[in-house]
């Protein structure tokens, strides 16, 4: 299981997102989206315009913030923080979004 986490984790210094990505601000609606033998939560620091649309008035999970990306987002790692594991095994990487 470390090694396939590892892998993945290494493909990740930057990756572009080719779908529309739904995002959230809540903390325990990511945890339960990252539930897997490999659960990975990507933490993002937004610079900038870099946030994303919010579309709690469209989502489909009331009282949901929720942000959208565009395709053709740029996951870029944020080298100046670390990434940790928790007590679960979930893997939490700082990620900057970068629009094109």
């Amino acid at each position: 299981m470390a090694v396939e986490c590892l892998r993945l984790l290494l493909t990740l210094f930057f990756v572009a997102q080719l779908a529309p990505m739904s995002t959230s601000d809540d903390y325990d609606v990511a945890k339960s989206f990252a539930a897997s033998r490999c659960g990975l939560i990507f933490e993002y620091y937004t610079q900038g315009h870099s946030k994303g649309v919010e579309i709690a008035d469209f989502s489909m999970y009331p009282g949901e913030r929720e942000f959208l990306y565009p395709p053709l987002t740029y996951l870029l790692l944020d080298l100046s923080k670390k990434i940790r594991r928790l007590v679960d095994g979930t893997i939490v990487v700082p990620i900057i979004p970068q629009m094109s």
